[in-house]
């Protein structure tokens, strides 16, 4: 996964995790049902597993970790695999990477997340915008436990996406997409809206041995 094509993944994980029960598997429902539980969702966290499958090198990189959201302009994504950590807060975008450089850790700081990210994230996690006016939405198939969905972005050259949705729950199980280099997945376990959750989170003090890097 590229560096910073993390924090677009998160919409799709937070606006398609909902417990409300699936009334029909058709495709008009199943968005109204997602925005509905987005517009009311003020926070979520979710443990996750994430697979990186390298078409050139014929590898497949594992991690898990944690996605902690804040609505409107909070996200952290925590790597328990190799302990690195990026935050948004507001429009301030921080990655640490312990032991990058010389041992130490490395802290990047970025003033402006747009920059180096889908902005329109920051849009969506402001609750103002539809799902329908980011997407091109499709229905694919309700095979097994899930409905599959398509999602593919307007307006802009990106991954197409396929979200798994869990028919009894609602909840979105994994959340697939595929590049010319790679192949990446990820899958979410328990995930829970509307908790509490401590905004020192979506904070980042730099120790004094730590090389920081900040941009314009």
């Amino acid at each position: 996964m590229k560096r910073y094509s993390i924090a677009k993944l998160v919409f799709l994980f937070v606006a398609l995790g909902s417990s409300a029960a699936l009334p029909a598997a058709k495709l008009e429902t199943v968005l109204q049902e997602v925005q509905s539980v987005w517009d009311k969702t003020k926070t979520f966290k979710a443990p996750f597993q994430q697979s990186v499958e390298s078409k050139l090198m014929g590898t497949t990189e594992q991690s898990e970790g944690l996605i902690l959201v804040v609505k409107p302009d909070r996200f952290r994504w925590e790597s328990k695999t190799d302990g690195t950590i990026q935050i948004i807060n507001k429009k301030i975008l921080t990655l640490v990477q312990p032991k990058a450089q010389r041992g130490r850790t490395v802290v990047d700081i970025y003033p402006d997340f747009a920059k180096k990210a889908d902005a329109r994230v920051l849009d969506f996690l402001a609750g103002n915008v539809q799902i329908k006016k980011l997407y091109k939405p499709k229905l694919l198939d309700q095979k097994g436990n899930f409905i599959r969905l398509e999602l593919v972005p307007l307006g802009k050259k990106e991954e197409t996406y396929i979200a798994e949705i869990d028919k009894k729950s609602y909840l979105l199980h994994a959340l697939s997409y595929e590049t010319e280099e790679t192949k990446t997945r990820l899958e979410f376990q328990n995930p829970r809206a509307n908790e509490t959750i401590d905004e020192k989170l979506f904070e980042y003090t730099p120790g004094k041995e730590d090389i920081v890097n900040r941009t314009n």
